[in-house]
């Protein structure tokens, strides 16, 4: 139907007017609100979870050594302290960022999925609906809200999460790389911080050096 993003720009202003662009708005802002909090906050979650997992093992652990006097354990138990001391991390961070972010993804995208849809079944609404690859596109008059009333009405409740499994497919790995990418950049930045606050507290060190020894040479000459 369109030959390009030009042509559709043009298509649609000539057909639709500028309203056409904003098909679907309101639904997309009304989503994006929960699906941000949902996916940051079950982010968070997941984390906290994968830590509490550490300390339940370390717990179990050491009340196993008690019971069992094996060399093994003991070894083993050894080295569980020395990650509860963080004398080496107790697991790969990039695995965390990558596993929390994936499940968060899922978690958040099948929270705000119903309004997905409204959202998309609002945006293929217009003069020329009927000529997409599906025919019988439905017509949705009205407001959001009455869109889905309409859906429920003659499709059912279910189904508001029609095309759930290919989303989470995509929203997954979507979100996995975008907590990757936040944690590592993070690391770096703290990392970068921390090395200009060393060298800063170096070059305070030397300036105070300077001042002490040339304060003694002058008491020296005194």
């Amino acid at each position: 139907m369109y030959k390009g993003i030009v042509h559709a720009f043009r298509y649609i202003y000539v057909e639709e007017g500028v309203r056409g662009f904003y098909r679907g708005v309101v639904p997309s802002v009304v989503q994006i609100m929960p699906y941000m909090g949902l996916m940051f906050g079950s982010f968070d979650a997941f984390k906290r979870g994968i830590e509490w997992l550490k300390v339940s093992g370390v717990s179990s652990v050491q009340k196993l050594r008690k019971s069992v006097c094996a060399i093994t354990l003991h070894a083993l138990t050894q080295t569980i302290a020395l990650q509860e001391r963080n004398h080496f991390p107790t697991t790969n961070s990039t695995v965390e960022d990558t596993l929390c972010g994936a499940l968060a993804g899922i978690f958040s995208k099948t929270g705000v999925f119903p309004m997905d849809v409204v959202r998309k079944r609002l945006q293929v609404q217009g003069p020329h609906r009927k000529d997409c690859v599906i025919a019988n596109v439905p017509r949705y008059s009205g407001p959001m809200f009455l869109c889905i009333h309409q859906i429920i009405k003659h499709e059912g409740f279910f189904a508001l999460y029609k095309g759930l499994v290919p989303g989470i497919v995509k929203a997954a790995p979507a979100s996995a790389v975008t907590f990757l990418v936040y944690g590592k950049t993070r690391e770096v930045l703290e990392r970068w911080r921390e090395e200009r606050e060393k060298k800063r507290e170096g070059v305070v060190r030397e300036e105070r050096g300077g001042m002490v020894r040339k304060v003694g040479r002058e008491e020296l000459r005194g």
